[in-house]
């Protein structure tokens, strides 16, 4: 029920009540006494006007009469005190209990409370200010766990960074330190120093370039370049671009799938970067016998989705969501490859922004199959 047909019924009910219950006070009183009193002004012959005015103000005149009328108005104004009193305490009671819960609950999301729910009115217009300070309740929760879980997601990451950048610059300070004190001191020893020194150097520099564009991402996700553009020659050309890349490990790339041009609508800069991690994966996390890449294309789902199957080392299924972390590595990975730990995170976030997902799945034969989808143009909510 709305307050304000609860109110029009709240006054209709103290104004009906104390009419009935006057009006029966009223009718006792007039069998019970003024019976005899008026009998004498009613008679078989029609009286005149001034005849029954003269009788009223005998009535009037009689102690005892005015004694019951003085009797009948106090209880009159009585109940209609009682009945006012009794309907408002009740009403303003049903009003008060809820904004009291909400001045409470206010008082509580000060302090900090979030955890807790707050009861409904039965009044429409209260139950909608009961729902909009739970939303803000519920929002404001949300807004401290997504705080507490960016800054554990903090935390985890420096000190997956300090790691990162301790292991590299202890080797860079180690074999700087052998060329200087002629450790290396034959020429191929030098050479062999000076190399590890800049792969290290290398290493450092991915790794501070994957930190910079994660951070661009979470700041400027609204600063991406869309445009429409052909899917099957973007891919087509960055299969092109790494083809090369894998034969020098010998691994060859085929690319499956492409019928016919299909537009999406993306930031093609960026969306390079997505396949690119996988191609780098591929050839990081590859066994000495690894010998295939295929990309495959297909449409479906109002989409396109692309699939990179490679016969690698592979993924557990158990962690096949959880590489998506930040500074997340499998064991096996560590072990034969050097890589960041945030290339797949950049790959989802890029992904999801174009309003499409990522995943990874193993395969049956070994290695892992990383497949990507991507809306078509128009379609990105």
């Amino acid at each position: 029920m709305s307050l304000k047909r609860r109110l029009a019924v709240s006054n209709f009910i103290m104004l009906l009540v104390p009419v009935i219950i006057i009006s029966i006070a009223a009718a006792m009183l007039f069998v019970l006494f003024f019976t005899d009193l008026f009998v004498p002004l009613f008679s078989s012959r029609l009286q005149t006007p001034a005849e029954l005015i003269e009788g009223s103000a005998q009535v009037t005149r009689n102690p005892q009469a005015v004694k019951i009328l003085g009797f009948w108005a106090l209880f009159s104004i009585a109940v209609i005190c009682v009945t006012n009193s009794v309907i408002t305490y009740r009403l303003s009671k049903s009003i008060l209990a809820p904004i009291s819960e909400l001045k409470l609950a206010a008082r509580r999301i000060e302090s900090g409370d979030l955890d807790f729910d707050i009861l409904s009115s039965r009044y429409t217009e209260i139950e909608e200010l009961c729902r909009a300070v739970d939303m803000m309740r519920m929002h404001l929760r949300q807004s401290r766990l997504r705080e507490e879980r960016l800054e554990s997601e903090k935390n985890i990451m420096l000190a997956h960074l300090s790691h990162d950048l301790k292991t590299p610059i202890t080797s860079i300070k180690g074999y700087a330190q052998g060329i200087i004190d002629n450790v290396a001191s034959t020429p191929e020893k030098r050479t062999a120093y000076a190399k590890t020194i800049l792969a290290k150097a290398c290493t450092l520099e991915e790794l501070a370039g994957n930190i910079s564009e994660y951070s661009s991402l979470d700041l400027s996700a609204s600063s991406m370049k869309m445009k429409n553009g052909d899917f099957s020659d973007f891919i087509a050309e960055i299969c092109t671009d790494y083809r090369q890349e894998f034969e020098e490990y010998g691994i060859t790339l085929t690319l499956d799938g492409l019928g016919r041009p299909f537009i999406i609508t993306a930031d093609f800069e960026k969306l390079f970067r997505v396949f690119s991690n996988l191609f780098e994966n591929s050839i990081k996390y590859r066994r000495s016998d690894s010998r295939q890449v295929t990309v495959s294309v297909f449409e479906k789902d109002g989409g396109v989705y692309t699939a990179v199957a490679d016969d690698g080392i592979g993924v557990p299924p158990e962690l096949s969501e959880r590489v998506f972390d930040n500074f997340f590595r499998a064991d096996a990975a560590r072990t034969s490859a050097k890589g960041s730990g945030l290339g797949l995170a950049i790959a989802r976030k890029i992904t999801e922004s174009h309003g499409g997902k990522i995943w990874l799945k193993p395969n049956e034969s070994g290695g892992t199959t990383a497949m990507v989808y991507l809306p078509a143009a128009g379609k990105q909510q």
